[in-house]
């Protein structure tokens, strides 16, 4: 029987839930956090909504790209 999407992505997230805590921290903790825009200038939040963009973006291409192997 061939694989399904649900399969697949199931399979790519217990794979990357098995190498958690393999990858050393970033030397900056702060490199591991995003800033808290509350309270803070407009600026603040465009900067931390991009960040926050550029990261789900990345999610998204890495699930896709699984995607793509049972397409």
């Amino acid at each position: 029987m061939p694989l399904t999407a649900a399969d697949t992505l199931r399979a790519y997230i217990a794979e990357i839930a098995a190498s958690r805590g393999l990858t050393p921290p970033p030397s900056d903790p702060a490199d591991d956090d995003i800033e808290d825009p509350y309270r803070r200038s407009l600026a603040t939040y465009d900067r931390v909504g991009a960040a926050i963009d550029a990261s789900a973006a990345t999610i998204a291409t890495a699930l896709t790209g699984a995607l793509t192997k049972v397409a």
